[in-house]
Formats: structure tokens, C-alpha cells, sequence
């Protein structure tokens, strides 16, 4: 009985690791991320336009206009990104998220415009 309970543990696990579903969810998790680091990087920029725009008007001077491509996308239609995950000998690396963060970390830069 403990063989067929162990011939059936192995076979089920057999059925997980190729039906694809970690690798479904993985891409899922992965476009939640770049979804919510998208939301963060839109509602920064925008904080630092209203910033920007409040001591302008306290100052009294003129405000400038917003940049015509205020909001930034991390990744842009049709553009391939690194794979989900990649397995190693001791353990597993995802240099999809880590695009995703260097990309968004990167979008966080805004040009200086108190010497204008």
C-alpha cells in the first residue's frame, strides 16, 4: 500500500510540474507587478506636477505646461521581455520582475525645474 501511495504522490506531482500552471501563475503575478509598479510610477509623476505647480502658484509665477508625454510606461506595446524565471542549480533568478523594478526606478528620474 505505502508503494502505490508513493507510486501515486509522484505521478501527481509528474502531472504538476508539466501542466504549466506555476508557469501561468508566475505570469500572472509578474503582470499584477508590472501593473502596480505602472500605478506607482503615474501617481509619483503626478504628485511632482502638483508639486511643482502649487509652489509655482505660490510664487506667482507662471506655470509651465506639462510635458506632452507626462505619463510613462515601463514597458511599451509588442516589447518582449526577459523570461518569468530561470532555474539555477541552487536556486531560481526572475529577471523579468527585476527589469520591471530597474525600469520604474528609472522612471522615477524627473528633470530639475527649479533652475528654469
Amino acid at each position: 500500500m505505502l508503494e502505490e501511495r508513493r507510486d501515486q504522490a509522484l505521478e501527481e506531482m509528474k502531472q504538476v510540474k508539466t501542466s504549466g500552471y506555476v508557469e501561468q501563475e508566475q505570469e500572472l503575478l509578474s503582470q499584477a507587478a508590472l501593473k502596480l509598479m505602472q500605478t506607482e510610477v503615474d501617481k509619483f509623476r503626478t504628485s511632482v506636477q502638483l508639486i511643482h505647480d502649487y509652489y509655482f502658484a505660490i510664487d506667482e509665477k507662471l506655470v509651465c505646461e506639462a510635458p506632452e508625454k507626462y505619463q510613462y510606461e515601463i514597458v511599451n506595446d509588442g516589447e518582449e521581455l526577459p523570461p518569468v524565471e530561470v532555474l539555477g542549480e541552487q536556486d531560481a533568478t526572475y529577471p523579468r520582475l527585476d527589469e520591471i523594478l530597474k525600469r520604474a526606478l528609472k522612471a522615477q528620474a524627473i528633470p530639475d525645474v527649479t533652475q528654469q
